[in-house]
């Protein structure tokens, strides 16, 4: 029977001991989010219609850290537990312009919720024009010139004209 009471205080010492870890280790992590902050966002057309597919990078300004996502098909895009401090947001997306947000500060516990709109971006043609320079022979050093059937009978007429 004592040994049966002894197993008994030894499981229930483990037991209070299991629940002081777990509820450390809960309080720890809701801690932990509270230092952080959410960014969210919607990124939209001139028009209003929704653009899937943009990259957005958020950048803190001070330390460089830098997190980057895509928006899916409902134009939304979303950064949670971002560390605080300040930050830039970048939108690019193929044929439209880079839109750039800036000074979005993040505190405590705090989501901000920043859309965004792009417009198209302007056509830009280039043309390019290659010249061809002409042949040179560099590997001969003798002049060389073509000869015409009048000014061979020329040469004729003017050695028997001597």
């Amino acid at each position: 029977m004592l040994r049966l009471c002894k197993v008994f205080v030894s499981r229930q010492r483990t037991c209070r001991l299991l629940v002081l870890v777990l509820a450390l280790g809960i309080a720890a992590t809701a801690s932990a989010q509270g230092e952080r902050g959410v960014i969210t966002g919607t990124v939209a057309d001139a028009q209003g219609g929704v653009l899937p597919g943009v990259a957005i990078t958020v950048r803190n300004v001070d330390t460089g850290f830098t997190q980057t996502d895509v928006t899916g098909a409902s134009g939304q895009y979303r950064f949670g537990a971002v560390p605080l401090g300040r930050y830039e947001l970048k939108a690019e997306l193929v044929g439209f312009t880079t839109a750039t947000v800036t000074n979005l500060t993040i505190s405590i516990n705090r989501e901000i919720r920043q859309d965004i709109a792009m417009s198209l971006s302007t056509l830009t043609e280039s043309l390019v024009v290659t010249g061809q320079a002409p042949v040179v022979e560099v590997t001969k050093s003798e002049v060389a010139a073509v000869i015409t059937q009048q000014q061979i009978e020329m040469l004729r007429l003017r050695t028997a004209l001597r």
